[in-house]
């Protein structure tokens, strides 16, 4: 197989689409064509050869969100082994990632945080100057090393050839143990993002409003690759929950890809145009759980179909789907460029409607980590016949029915144990989520010296909401839910603790909260 350093999937598909056609703009004016975007590939090859930066090494890359990263992936994507840090991570998390990586050096613009971060350990700064248009962008900088990169406390090796190989690196959520680093090669990448097309039925002339980051294999796949596989537009711009319904109507949207936190930022905010949106197609939720309520609500503003899917960085995003106005509801829809089973007391299965931990295969999925010390029991081997050969454990539990769709009941390491008794979180949660006064809300573990853990619950209330919620919400939850998984504490919040792409860190909620002792 050619390596994605010898050939760049991404660029050849910029070269095979019409020179004139728009692959990005930013909804200020700024657009950039096919032609515009393999001249800058060019240029960006140029400089850094001449800056010394050796193909296939890793790099990592710190812009602002929106137009500024997007110029950035395509100039790097394939050229070097790219690693997309958000530009407002604090400086340990940044040293963390460019050191984990053994990056060689960082291209930066207006991310001084990064830039610090790169200087603590030693590393040059290119800096990417972005105050021309897309034809007068300009790296300079200083030259990385030629010697090996600075070990700055790593434990283990990294795989030298598949490092070498990668477009693309990205950092697993860590959400319950260190990182992982994921190490994602172009036609991986090009193959997952054409599945996602695919499913949504795009084309040339379709665009897609983009506002998921541009350092999450969302923003990457979804948001960026699938319209420019496709020959559509991809519209990016940094997520603005009070514009967003705006931006999908003056720009002509036909469909956005986004986290059900986003969605119900929007939802929280009165319509601004009167209907539907003219040219909108269909919404698509993903990286995070879509409760059922908020896909009905979003349906019924927008008056579109909205579909839900599945997917995981270690993957290339997206394994499963809903399609635009076919998908059963609770579920994330059926596999598509991949294939999906159960683990079913060690042995991988595809009988109909057990419960077990999902295992995936296909184009997409990674075969082992870079370092090699995440890759310890990652894979399982199936039985001979059609289930044959190696499969991903996802780390997920769930079902699949008769006719292959996708039902989740949440994280093997997020189901809480309660005295031997196993609670799925997004049970709880839907029973919460449809009591009239929740308007999001959140279900995990919390310690007990008893029982070992017990179910607690931050709700976000709806304005007006009865002042006694708590109370009224575990009367609730007795007339729904068994007695051990009825939550033990609930805790109003104004809002749910997100991180930067939007998703919950639930193992780590009651330390956050402050009684992970109790």
């Amino acid at each position: 197989m050619a390596t994605a350093t010898e050939v760049n999937e991404l660029l050849a598909a910029l070269a095979a689409r019409p020179a004139d056609s728009v692959v990005i703009e930013d909804g200020r004016g700024r657009r950039a064509t096919a032609a515009d975007l393999v001249a800058m590939c060019a240029r960006f090859d140029r400089a850094l050869d001449q800056l010394g930066v050796a193909r296939g090494v890793p790099v990592a890359v710190a812009v602002p969100p929106g137009w500024p990263s997007a110029l950035a992936l395509f100039g790097l994507l394939g050229r070097v082994a790219c690693l997309p840090v958000s530009p407002r991570a604090g400086e340990e998390e940044v040293r963390f990632a460019l050191a984990d990586a053994g990056v060689v050096a960082l291209v930066a613009a207006d991310a001084p945080v990064a830039a610090q971060a790169a200087a603590a350990l030693g590393l040059p700064v290119i800096r990417l100057d972005l105050s021309g248009g897309v034809d007068r962008i300009r790296l300079d900088g200083e030259r990385p090393s030629r010697g090996p990169s600075p070990d700055h406390g790593r434990d283990a090796v990294h795989d030298a050839a598949l490092l070498h190989d990668a477009a693309l690196l990205l950092h697993t959520s860590g959400t319950t143990a260190r990182p992982k680093l994921v190490g994602l090669r172009s036609d991986q990448l090009c193959h997952v993002g054409r599945t996602v097309a695919a499913a949504l039925g795009l084309g040339p002339e379709d665009r897609g409003l983009t506002v998921m980051p541009l350092f999450h294999i969302h923003g990457i796949v979804a948001g960026l690759l699938a319209p420019v596989l496709s020959g559509g537009t991809a519209v990016v711009h940094p997520f603005d929950p009070f514009g967003y319904e705006r931006m999908l109507v003056e720009l002509r949207c036909t469909w956005s890809s986004a986290v059900p936190s986003m969605y119900q930022a929007v939802l929280a905010r009165p319509s601004r145009s009167s209907g539907a949106v003219p040219t909108l197609r269909v919404l698509r939720s993903s990286s995070a759980p879509l409760p059922e309520r908020v896909a009905a609500a979003l349906a019924v503003r927008f008056e579109r179909p909205v579909v839900n899917s599945y997917g995981m960085t270690e993957a290339s995003h997206q394994m499963a789907t809903q399609l635009p106005g076919r998908g059963v509801a609770g579920t994330v829809g059926r596999a598509v460029g991949s294939e999906l089973a159960v683990l079913l007391d060690g042995a991988v299965s595809d009988r109909a409607d057990v419960v077990g931990e999902l295992v995936v295969r296909g184009p997409g999925v990674i075969d082992r980590y870079v370092r090699a010390a995440n890759d310890d029991d990652h894979h399982v081997t199936g039985p001979a016949g059609r289930l044959g050969g190696r499969w991903f454990r996802t780390g997920d539990l769930g079902s699949l029915d008769a006719a292959g769709d996708v039902r989740l009941l949440g994280r093997l390491k997020e189901i809480i144990n309660v005295a031997g008794e196993k609670v799925s979180p997004y049970e709880v949660e839907a029973v919460l989520a449809a009591h009239p006064d929740v308007w999001s809300c959140v279900v995990f573990p919390m310690p007990d010296g008893l029982r070992g853990e017990r179910v607690a619950a931050l709700v976000v209330p709806r304005a007006g909401a009865d002042p006694e919620i708590e109370g009224a919400l575990r009367r609730h939850a007795r007339e729904h839910l068994a007695a051990h998984k009825v939550p033990a504490r609930v805790i109003v919040a104004d809002e749910l603790p997100l991180g930067p792409t939007g998703k919950l860190q639930r193992n780590r909620l009651a330390a956050l909260l402050g009684f992970d002792d109790a």
